[in-house]
């Protein structure tokens, strides 16, 4: 992960994704602890699976540009207590780490379900990790190697590109690659950029982007309640910011964030537990693209596919009982499988 303008990062061994704002400079801090700080102007949107049930405390509701503040706790799902309790402790202890208002954090958990934190150990490294804060592209790496649960490798990746005569750059990191399906699959997804960007905007095309990529794979059919992608916008390059929907630069910013989306979310999936192939679904002629992707989650979620892939077996018969089973308008004298 390249330095992004209005953006530093540190990272150390211990065990939480946590955070932070300090008066009005967001801060991210993660479990094997990680800490990115961006520019004081920066926008903050989020996205959440829509199964979260119990699994999700909403401590505030929103980000914006003025100062509110937004956190989200998410943790192994059963009895809250005492996980909510955690939570809330380690946003206190990264708070006062750096030095911030204990309400001016985000909080995110991965990790194993049903075990609890070691908090001796989280408090250690959040404070090594407020002191490892740095504009060192190497703390990049750091941060999503310490992000990684079952993962066997980090996945970044980076775009640049250009509006208004100036360079701008997008950059995320990644973790999950077991319970991989959508929405959003079991992943933990941080993406930052120096564009400045209208919140309701940013929340458009971030979702826009995730249903394009994230939304769109698979590995073992298997989802979370802990799910969250997050997507800042520091405005640091000093281009004119993008107010509305129909602005012209929008459509270079949408596409380097589908890139890097795209890039992360195939990342995933061939790092994905257990995986020897990497298989990507195409479908066209389909009544519609509600149709067409019904039809390729069905062929990319069957076990009988799967065995065959693995077992490198061209039984193509179970291709079409997939397409059969997806409910999605089909004629069988029609299909085809290239």
């Amino acid at each position: 992960i390249p330095v992004i303008l209005g953006a530093v990062l540190g990272a150390v061994a211990g065990p939480v994704v946590a955070w932070l704002e300090r008066k009005g400079v967001p801060r991210i801090g993660g479990a094997l602890v990680v800490l990115l700080a961006l520019a004081a102007a920066a926008v903050l949107v989020l996205l959440f699976p829509d199964e979260a049930g119990d699994a999700r405390i909403v401590l505030t509701e929103r980000v914006d540009r003025g100062g509110h503040h937004s956190g989200e706790v998410s943790f192994p799902g059963g009895r809250a207590e005492p996980r909510d309790a955690d939570a809330v402790a380690m946003a206190k202890l990264a708070a006062a780490a750096v030095g911030a208002p204990d309400d001016a954090f985000l909080v995110c958990s991965t990790g194993r379900i049903g075990e609890l934190l070691p908090m001796a150990k989280v408090a250690e490294g959040i404070k090594v990790s407020a002191a490892r804060l740095s504009r060192d592209a190497a703390e990049g790496v750091r941060s999503a190697n310490a992000i990684l649960t079952s993962d066997t490798r980090a996945k970044t990746v980076t775009v640049t590109f250009t509006y208004d005569g100036k360079r701008h750059v997008i950059a995320g990191m990644a973790k999950g690659a077991g319970m991989i399906r959508p929405d959003m699959a079991t992943m933990i997804s941080v993406l930052a950029t120096d564009a400045e960007v209208e919140p309701k905007v940013l929340d458009r095309i971030l979702r826009h982007a995730a249903d394009a990529s994230y939304h769109r794979i698979s590995i073992d059919g298997d989802t979370s309640t802990n799910d969250t992608c997050l997507l800042f916008a520091t405005g640091a390059s000093g281009a004119p910011r993008i107010g509305r929907v129909g602005d012209r630069r929008l459509k270079d910013f949408s596409a380097a964030l589908e890139r890097v989306m795209l890039d992360l979310a195939h990342q995933l999936v061939r790092d994905g537990e257990g995986a020897t192939k990497f298989v990507g679904i195409t479908v066209s002629g389909a009544a519609n693209d509600a149709d067409a992707k019904r039809c390729a989650l069905s062929i990319a979620n069957s076990p009988l596919v799967k065995t065959a892939l693995a077992g490198e077996d061209p039984n193509w018969g179970r291709i079409v009982a997939a397409v059969g089973k997806s409910g999605a308008a089909a004629d069988r004298d029609l299909l085809a499988i290239r």
